[in-house]
């Protein structure tokens, strides 16, 4: 039986989700991956911000020194909220400086834009959500996040 869900050139070897390949091939992109490699610069910032956060609050609270864990969960916030500003800012303003060398075409690169447009106009809250992640991990209490996390996940949806 034939697989109808199958899309052309998915890297198995890596297990690609199918999502990111079926949003680049709806974008024109020939290669996978396009917008989402500019994406995880974001992302990947983030998560080591989130990782740090979680350490640091978890010795604060280790330390019972709770007002100091809540200093380091806002500090990295304005923190990675100042670093998001720059991909945040050309993701919205100029994605097709970043896109332009890798684009197969005008029609690829237009709509590559779009997606990085909206992927920069909700980065911040994806800095917001992963390092407040981090503080709860931190603190040994994750239920009070996904309060938080759910909305602010809802809030990126473009």
């Amino acid at each position: 039986m034939e697989n109808r869900f199958a899309f052309k050139d998915i890297d198995r070897r890596h297990a690609r989700p199918a999502c990111l390949q079926c949003i680049d091939q709806c974008a024109g992109f020939d290669q996978p991956g396009a917008g989402q490699r500019f994406e995880g610069f974001a992302y990947f910032t983030t998560l080591g911000f989130s990782v740090a956060t979680a350490t640091l609050v978890g010795q604060r609270v280790g330390a019972g020194d709770l007002a100091s864990a809540k200093r380091v969960a806002y500090a990295s916030r304005t923190l990675i909220t100042g670093i998001l500003l720059v991909p945040s800012a050309v993701f919205v303003f100029a994605p097709h400086v970043l896109l332009g060398a890798i684009a197969p075409g005008p029609e690829a690169l237009a709509h590559g834009s779009r997606y990085l447009a909206a992927v920069g106009t909700f980065t911040i809250f994806l800095g917001w959500e992963l390092v407040f992640e981090g503080a709860f991990n931190g603190l040994g209490n994750t239920r009070p996040y996904m309060f938080l996390s759910v909305p602010l996940t809802l809030a990126r949806v473009p």
